[in-house]
């Protein structure tokens, strides 16, 4: 009888010990699922707060689209604006011109209203050698896209936009969208891409 009593003893506590780890493990299943959860709502947010930026600066912007100086697209959960260097810049120059400034101007307004986002600024050129008064300057392409890049970025900073998401990288000729073999296509490399990506 003793040794029943004792049996019976070990085998609810064996119990006690399951239902201990299987509570555990369903409060640990339960928080997984609601950080799931949270995570879903928030990658829903930045897909809608990147819907709406695609939308607004679309609508902003729609004569220059139009011109295809600026190109506005996404991929999967990036949105990536493409600007030409001419509404930008004056030839060969990292210097912003008014009429950039107003362009960016209208982007700053609308990056600054979505948050939780990486913004990445990368200057772009073609494959043409710089002329020696702009060499002295930018010494060459990897000079001026880098220079290019942090020249926008500079601006949208100075427009409100949060510079511990900012970034900003010169590319020079390597990251070609189009030929360099053409005019029209050496214009559709010298650009300065906004890529703005969800914060890790």
């Amino acid at each position: 009888q003793k040794k029943e009593k004792e049996e019976l003893e070990r085998l609810k506590n064996g119990l006690r010990n399951q239902l201990g780890m299987t509570q555990s493990q369903i409060e640990s299943l339960s928080m997984a699922t609601e950080t799931k959860e949270e995570q879903l709502k928030s990658k829903e947010k930045q897909l809608k707060s990147m819907e709406k930026a695609m939308e607004e600066l679309s609508k902003q912007f729609d004569r220059q689209i139009r011109e295809k100086e600026i190109q506005i697209s996404a991929l999967e959960d990036k949105l990536n604006i493409r600007l030409m260097d001419k509404i930008l810049f004056a030839s060969g120059s990292a210097d912003v011109t008014p009429a950039g400034y107003r362009v960016l101007g209208s982007l700053a307004a609308e990056l600054r209203n979505m948050e939780g986002f990486e913004i990445a600024v990368s200057g772009h050129t073609d494959n043409v050698p710089l002329g020696p008064k702009i060499k002295e300057l930018y010494q060459d392409n990897l000079g001026l896209s880098v220079a290019r890049a942090a020249a926008v970025s500079r601006v949208l900073r100075e427009r409100g936009v949060n510079p511990e998401n900012l970034s900003a990288a010169g590319h020079s000729m390597y990251r070609p969208v189009a030929s360099n073999d053409n005019e029209e296509g050496r214009q559709q490399n010298r650009r300065v891409e906004i890529i703005l990506a969800p914060l890790r």
